[in-house]
């Protein structure tokens, strides 16, 4: 799937953020920090296409997640003793300096089966009520398990348990299996940043026979405001 921070997901595409912070390296063990303050929804910079999404069944995708618990799957916050599961982070969005802004502005969520990492996602705060899903992959050997849903529900949940009443997603806009994904899960296309990959790569390159060159903007209304 690709959550859009804002380049393409491989749970479903990838995600990147651009705003502007920490530009510092990180080590191979970062400090990660949730920030509970409110954030400008400025510029982001990553969401592509390659997310690790349920499998389709005679061309219509599955509806019901797979039962991932009786597999053993658990999700658990990851700690600077963990290490960076890099080639996860870049299947969803690159590069690395970008990647590196939100794992410090954010935290990072690992799926585990039999002590392996299977997947990641992260989550950040883009404004005092909303999180978005920066990042999201999963590894490919474990790619339609119900993986990417399961993340998703984690991160619906995890955005409402810190008050927040959206969480939204990016994703480009030749990628087709993610848009239809985040779509069925319960996101709603709330914007498109034209040009969006081209601006950041300098040029639209080609994704499922289509030019990837738009920043396609999705939204979850988890609450509604009081007022």
């Amino acid at each position: 799937m690709k959550g859009c921070g804002h380049g393409v997901c491989s749970c479903v595409g990838r995600t990147v953020c651009s705003h502007g912070f920490h530009d510092r390296p990180l080590d191979r063990r970062w400090r990660m920090a949730f920030v509970d303050t409110a954030f400008p929804f400025s510029q982001r910079s990553g969401a592509s296409g390659r997310e690790l999404l349920p499998r389709t069944q005679n061309g219509v995708m599955q509806r019901k997640e797979r039962n991932t618990h009786g597999t053993g799957l658990t999700m658990r916050r990851a700690t600077p003793a963990d290490a960076v599961p890099w080639p996860l982070l870049f299947d969803a969005d690159g590069p690395r300096p970008e990647i590196e802004k939100y794992l410090l502005r954010g935290e990072q969520w690992l799926a585990e089966q039999a002590g392996e990492v299977v997947g990641q996602m992260v989550l950040m705060a883009t404004r005092v009520d909303t999180w978005e899903v920066m990042n999201i992959a999963v590894a490919e050997a474990h790619k339609g398990q119900g993986i990417g849903t399961a993340m998703l529900k984690k991160a619906k949940a995890l955005a409402r348990q810190r008050g927040a009443h959206r969480l939204e997603v990016g994703t480009g806009n030749s990628s087709l299996r993610e848009l239809a994904f985040y779509q069925r899960f319960g996101f709603r296309i709330v914007g498109v940043d034209v040009d969006y990959f081209v601006r950041r790569w300098g040029r639209a390159t080609k994704q499922n026979g289509i030019p990837l060159r738009d920043l396609v903007r999705m939204e979850m209304v988890l609450s509604r405001a009081a007022g």
